[in-house]
This record gives C-alpha cells, sequence and structure tokens, in this order.
C-alpha cells in the first residue's frame, strides 16, 4: 500500500484535504492518511508496521517549519523519499519568496480551490505521465502563449543595448523584450537583434523600435548619472567593409537625396545605386539596401547579385507572426518619419570598419541593472487552469521551472505566470519541423491568476466558436 499524506492543523483545511483527496485516492489506488502536526506524523511512521511503507506524497503547511525552509525542506524530501507538496497561506505583507526555487512539486494557495488541490496531487503522484485533468475542463484549441526569459539590461543607448548571458541566445536573431521603458499605448515591448556575443554580455542592435519609444529612451540615456565614459560597441565585427555601395529605393526624392546627402557626411567611400537607376531586368549590385518595398527569398534572388542588408522603412505596424517572418529578411526596421540620426549611428553599428567622414559620432551610453523579459511565441494544443500542453524545438527537463504570459492586447496588464515540466516526450516528432511534446503544470497558482487563465480560456472558447 502506498499512502498520500497530508499535514494540516487548521480544521477547514483538514477536512477539505480529505473530501478532496478522497476522489483522488479513489482514482490511483492509494490510501490517505492525516495528521495535525509533523511531530505526530513521525511518530506515527516510526512504528514497525510502516516499514517499507512507501509515500508517494506528502502535503504540508510552510508554517510547520521554523527553520530555513528550504533547508528542512530538503531534509523532509530526503528522509521519506516522497514527493512535496506546499501549502501556503497568500500573505502580501510576508509572502514565501523565491518559491521556484523550494524542493516541491507545486504550491498550493489557501484558502484551497478543491479542483486545483486535487488536479496537482495527481500531477505530482504521476509526475513524468501526460495527462488529461478529470476535475478541470480542458479547452482543445492551437494557439499561442509566451515563454519568458530574464534577463538584465547592462547598458543602454539610443540605438543598441547589452545584457547579461543569463541564457542561451542566437547570434543575428530578433528577439521581443519587455520593459516599462518601452510602453507606449498598450505595448511595452521592444525589438533586438543580437550582434555580437562578449564574454559576459549580448550586444544588440534595436531591429524595431518605435519613435515614443525611442524618446523615451534617448531621455532615459541623457539623464543618466550613470553615463559610460568610453562606450565599447563591437557591432557587427564580422563586417570588413571600408567602402559600402547602397541602394536607395524610396518614393519621394527629397527623401532619397537627404540619405544622400546624410550618409556622404558622415561616412567616406560610398557610392549610391538612386531609385530612377534601378533596372528591373537587371541584378541590382549593392551591400546595403534601405527600401519602403517588402523583399521575400524569392525576389532577393531576382532582383540582387548578393544578399544586401535590408533596412526596411514602414509606417505601418504589422502582427508579431508576420514582423518574425520579416526579420529573416529585414535586418532592421525603421518607422516612418525617418529618424536620421538613429540610421547614422545604426549604420555605424553594421560597419564598424567605415570611415567617419566629418565629426565623430556621438554614441552616449548609460550603465543600468535593469530586469527585462525575453518573450518567445510557444505553440499549444490545448490548456487549462492546472496545465498545458505545448510543443517546442528544444526538449525541456521533467522538472523545469519556466515563466509564460498569456498574450493580452494590453501588454500592462501581462501577467508571468510559473510553469513547471511535468512530462516530455522522448522523441521528437512532427513532418516539416520536429517538436517535443510537453505538459506543463501551472506553478503556485494564486487566485488571481486562476481567474485570468478562466477568463482567458472562456474567450479562447467563444472565438473557438465563432
Amino acid at each position: 500500500m502506498s499512502y498520500l499524506i497530508a499535514i494540516e492543523s487548521d480544521p477547514k483545511c483538514y477536512k477539505e484535504i480529505e473530501q478532496g483527496w478522497a476522489d483522488v485516492a479513489k482514482e490511483l489506488g492509494h490510501e490517505v492518511l492525516l495528521f495535525k502536526t509533523i511531530e505526530e506524523f513521525k511518530t506515527e511512521f516510526a512504528k514497525p508496521e510502516y516499514l517499507n511503507k512507501v509515500i508517494l506524497l506528502i502535503i504540508v503547511g510552510h508554517d510547520k517549519f521554523k527553520g530555513d525552509l528550504k533547508t528542512e525542506l530538503e531534509a523532509f524530501k530526503t528522509k521519506y523519499k516522497c514527493d512535496l507538496l506546499l501549502s501556503i497561506f497568500d500573505d502580501p505583507i510576508k509572502p514565501v519568496k523565491k518559491t521556484e526555487l523550494l524542493p516541491v512539486h507545486n504550491i498550493i494557495y489557501k484558502p484551497f480551490d478543491l479542483t486545483i488541490l486535487k488536479e496537482h496531487t495527481r500531477f505530482a503522484v504521476l509526475k513524468g505521465q501526460k495527462l488529461r485533468p478529470l476535475f478541470v475542463h480542458t479547452t482543445q484549441a492551437s494557439t499561442t502563449i509566451e515563454s519568458l526569459k530574464r534577463f538584465k539590461i547592462l547598458q543602454l543607448s539610443e540605438f543598441a543595448f547589452k545584457i547579461d548571458k543569463a541564457h542561451t541566445l542566437e547570434i543575428n536573431k530578433s528577439y521581443k523584450f519587455y520593459n516599462s521603458l518601452f510602453a507606449n499605448k498598450k505595448n511595452q515591448h521592444a525589438w533586438g537583434r543580437v550582434i555580437n556575443s562578449a564574454a559576459d554580455y549580448y550586444e544588440l542592435v534595436f531591429s524595431q523600435v518605435s519613435p515614443p519609444v525611442l524618446t523615451q529612451i534617448r531621455k532615459k540615456v541623457a539623464t543618466s548619472n550613470q553615463k559610460v565614459k568610453a562606450p565599447n560597441w563591437i557591432g557587427l565585427s564580422e563586417n570588413k567593409h571600408t567602402a559600402l555601395r547602397i541602394a536607395l529605393q524610396v518614393s519621394e526624392e527629397a527623401v532619397e537625396k537627404s540619405l544622400q546627402e546624410l550618409l556622404s557626411r558622415n561616412f567616406k567611400d560610398l557610392s549610391f545605386v538612386l531609385n530612377k537607376d534601378i533596372n528591373p531586368k537587371a541584378k541590382i549590385i549593392a551591400d546595403v539596401i534601405i527600401t519602403e518595398m517588402a523583399y521575400d527569398t524569392k525576389l532577393i534572388e531576382t532582383q540582387f547579385l548578393k544578399k544586401p542588408l535590408i533596412i526596411r522603412i514602414f509606417d505601418k505596424e504589422i502582427p508579431r507572426s508576420e514582423l518574425e517572418k520579416s526579420f529573416e529578411i529585414e535586418f532592421l526596421r525603421i518607422e516612418k518619419p525617418l529618424d536620421k540620426a538613429l540610421l547614422v549611428k545604426m549604420f555605424k553599428l553594421c560597419y564598424p570598419m567605415m570611415t567617419e567622414g566629418g565629426e565623430e559620432i556621438q554614441r552616449i551610453t548609460a550603465q543600468l541593472s535593469d530586469d527585462t523579459m525575453l518573450a518567445e511565441v510557444v505553440n499549444i494544443q490545448d490548456f487549462s487552469e492546472a496545465g498545458i500542453t505545448f510543443t517546442d524545438k528544444i526538449r525541456h527537463e521533467v522538472g523545469e521551472i519556466i515563466e509564460i504570459a498569456l498574450p493580452q492586447d494590453d501588454e500592462a496588464n501581462r501577467q508571468e505566470i510559473k510553469a513547471k515540466v511535468n512530462f516530455a516526450s522522448e522523441k521528437p516528432s512532427g513532418d516539416k519541423e520536429k517538436v517535443f511534446s510537453h505538459q506543463f503544470v501551472l506553478f503556485g497558482m494564486k487566485d488571481e491568476y486562476l481567474k485570468m487563465i478562466r477568463l482567458w480560456a472562456l474567450q479562447k472558447h467563444i472565438d473557438k466558436k465563432k
């Protein structure tokens, strides 16, 4: 006989566990034992009749431990060779911090939501298996959520920023970053492309940033009392160009002329292909193109002798799915009206070996230590308020804690939710793209998170019916 153990002194919570676990124990074929104190439990399980009996799971309140919570939980878990659920009262004045570092399968907040208590007990006992929740509704719908990774912004300039290496990133890939500094209407993000990797930081150029956000960044840098005395921006060090051929594909002649004058004034050894000189029947020879056109791979192969670095001037935002696809072609995207000072600084970053034509290009930089969240899209297949099934090109380890966010129209209302990988397929599947199937359980779900997920699930259900 295997046991599910609860240690709970509060009469109401004691009764709720007793009632809630009856269904779970019946399904799983285990026996439930409840104790009011740890001492009572230890005394009972010291008896000879419990020798060689298996304890699968213990739920215990954090208030039962008087010393360092993590250390005592580790010792408790090791002694009884079982998984733990930790129950906590949601105390905003004295919250239990860094719960994701505790050696427990999950955190169950009091007062209990009985369906969540039952589901997370099942997930803890059947860890490593892909489960269908029994006590909450599961919505079968393919949609997306965001997987979040936390970084520190170390240095900031109007054209670029540096972050620590808390997670591994791909060179030349553009990522979405959340920070209150990037607030503009309902958005709180900017896009950065990784262009270099130093020993302890990544260097990123802003691959797309809106004019209002750019104004805020400039103000932040200008008013900072921690400016970097001699900022070192490596830039695209693989670009060894000391001369450039630039194609200008803009509709307004006045803009074209001002761009030509701007770049010629700031850099030496430039030549230009103007819009009127572009022959659609002949391939363009250019290192860089500044264009208002949207290119795809086929059009680039047709119109260019070799792929240039593409700087796209645009006047209309596009959805994230289209934007990420465009970043595979377009290196930088700059919104109209064109910010000339920004363009010059970005040019210098992209081609660091180019000789400056006039005054030194100022690259004022502020030293920071600001948190930022990198947000990547995750495809999910079904979801409930207990667990979510998703696929990823990377296989996550069972027990790994990740942070997620439900996409919101108003990014200021974004809530960061912790989730724990409960299942990961051994082998990838899929025709076009090989992906691993995963299931994670939502970790430490407070009441406000549950309400938010239920509203989100309801909206997705309505959308599906439509």
